[in-house]
């Protein structure tokens, strides 16, 4: 019998903690890996990594979600949504490879308790950016379920939805009832 020895590379090297929410960490990472980087056509990118073997389950499901809607979108309809790039095993865990965006999140930009002046103009067109997003992702038959200024990245001047874990599809003519999302986001219905 011969043995085949295998070359495995480590696909990815962890750069900076992006944020930590009730599931996972989202991650800054370079991509060691070049059929990786071909792939995305990138060098960076954005990991989340569930926090246990329980929210791994949970990541699988967005995972699903998150794949199903962007096989539907078309380039130009996604300017507004976080590109979804994949998955791969990172140190034994299923992770989400996603476009890292630079800007931060939309909660930098306003701030957290003292509020920060954005102009009218940069306001009403986040606002218009996210709205298109939205639109988009609705035309499809999907909801978000958690919109806020912390699932809403900042590429430039362009804001682009993240974070889809809470959404789900829902056909034409039905009604979630399920209470998801953060408590201060939701809609008063």
């Amino acid at each position: 019998m011969i043995e085949k020895e295998f070359n495995y590379r480590k696909p990815f090297e962890v750069i900076e903690l992006l944020g930590t929410g009730y599931f996972a960490q989202t991650w800054r990472a370079l991509v060691l890996d070049p059929d990786l980087r071909e792939e995305w056509g990138r060098e960076e990118v954005a990991l989340k990594i569930p926090l246990d073997k329980t929210r791994e389950r949970i990541l699988k499901r967005e995972l699903e979600l998150t794949g199903s809607l962007h096989l539907q979108l078309t380039e130009i309809e996604s300017i507004n949504i976080v590109k979804y790039l994949g998955f791969e095993i990172f140190k034994g865990t299923i992770v989400m490879v996603m476009e890292y965006v630079p800007g931060g999140n939309l909660r930098k930009l306003i701030g957290t308790f003292h509020r920060k002046r954005i102009e009218i103009d940069k306001a009403i067109s986040i606002a218009e950016g996210i709205l298109n997003g939205l639109s988009v992702i609705h035309r499809k038959h999907f909801i978000h379920r958690d919109i806020k200024p912390e699932n809403i990245l900042m590429d430039g001047e362009i804001p682009k939805i993240a974070d889809l874990g809470l959404g789900r599809f829902l056909p034409p003519g039905k009604y979630a009832s399920s209470k998801v999302g953060t408590l201060f986001y939701s809609s008063p219905e």
